[in-house]
């Protein structure tokens, strides 16, 4: 049970950055659910087994397997929306801004910033944000003013500021994302041949 708190709280975390306070909100409702049926599956599969003869045989199977691919069919659904896979494009234009020193910076209850966020999906922890507002986790208030940050999210790639929302297109352009990606195509064409 320990495991299943552990678990449980971190996804909400994990979503509460991805997506701000509605994703966590959303996520604990749909994990509450998941879990709610795979303990019901395991009372109903307890009960089958130790104590309900009544049921005839012919029904047994039907609840058993309809149940389990219930639960099969949830948690997969779970584990595909709460992971995102390392060469998604939004993973890779998070790790390149990472590493080409771009940095988002925003307020944690700012509704555009959450929407920047979800662009990037599972990966929105990995983008390099920076908190502006003083009461935020981490705040990084007198670089916000120092930069002279007004509007949220504002995006500085290579010395130029991008205020608001920004399309990953747009970002993958101002950072040359799309021709880091060319030339690694053409290192690992020139290594195959």
């Amino acid at each position: 049970m320990t495991g299943t708190v552990y678990c449980y709280g971190r996804i909400r975390r994990k979503a509460k950055a991805a997506w701000g306070y509605y994703g966590q909100r959303i996520t604990a409702l749909v994990v509450r659910c998941w879990l709610s049926i795979v303990f019901c599956g395991l009372d109903m599969l307890m009960a089958f087994l130790l104590f309900d003869r009544s049921i005839t045989p012919r029904k047994r199977p039907s609840v058993f397997f309809g149940r389990v691919f219930f639960g099969l069919v949830s948690a997969g659904l779970l584990a595909g929306c709460s992971s995102s896979f390392p060469n998604a494009f939004e993973a890779q234009l998070a790790d390149h801004l990472t590493e080409t020193g771009a940095k988002m910076y925003g307020a944690y209850w700012c509704p555009h910033c959450a929407t920047q966020k979800e662009y990037f999906g599972g990966a929105a922890a990995r983008i390099p944000y920076v908190e502006c507002d003083p009461e935020g986790v981490d705040n990084q208030a007198e670089l916000c003013s120092e930069l002279e940050i007004t509007a949220y999210p504002t995006w500085i790639i290579e010395g130029e500021y991008y205020t608001g929302t920004q399309p990953l297109r747009a970002l993958a352009e101002a950072s040359g994302f799309e021709e880091a990606i060319a030339d690694e195509n053409q290192i690992e064409n020139k290594g195959s041949s």
